[in-house]
């Protein structure tokens, strides 16, 4: 004797039923989902990346330069000050309105024996003084 299949269980196989199937489905476009979101933050994380890159090397440009300028402007200072003094900043304006000339100014204070003052301020209070 044949044994019969209870009714109802042969069109749930056939028409993808059963629990874990439908697990299955429910979790097939969250996989979907994840991969996607990986792709895309592998995307931005080398684009991130580049971006660092890119800044680095910026800096690293404007760092050199102002490295170069800098140890030019302190070795004129050092070697010849007038020249140094009546020379303009490479970059034009004032020289006394520079971060170079605040420093040139202090190693010119601290060559004379002026020693405890801030930058920029080479003859400060003891220039009043006298």
């Amino acid at each position: 004797m044949r044994r019969r299949r209870p009714r109802g269980e042969g069109e749930l196989l056939l028409h993808g039923g059963g629990a874990a199937v439908a697990l299955c489905r429910d979790r097939a476009p969250l996989l979907a989902d994840a991969i996607r979101h990986r792709y895309a933050l592998a995307d931005a994380h080398r684009a991130y990346a580049a971006s660092l890159r890119d800044a680095a090397a910026a800096l690293h440009d404007f760092l050199r330069g102002v490295q170069t300028t800098f140890v030019l402007r302190l070795t004129s200072v050092l070697g010849a000050r007038t020249a140094a003094t009546a020379a303009a900043p490479p970059w034009g304006g004032n020289p006394d309105s520079t971060l170079v000339a605040d420093v040139e100014r202090e190693m010119v204070g601290v060559e004379a024996g002026e020693v405890g003052h801030a930058v920029g301020d080479v003859g400060g209070d003891d220039a009043a003084a006298e």
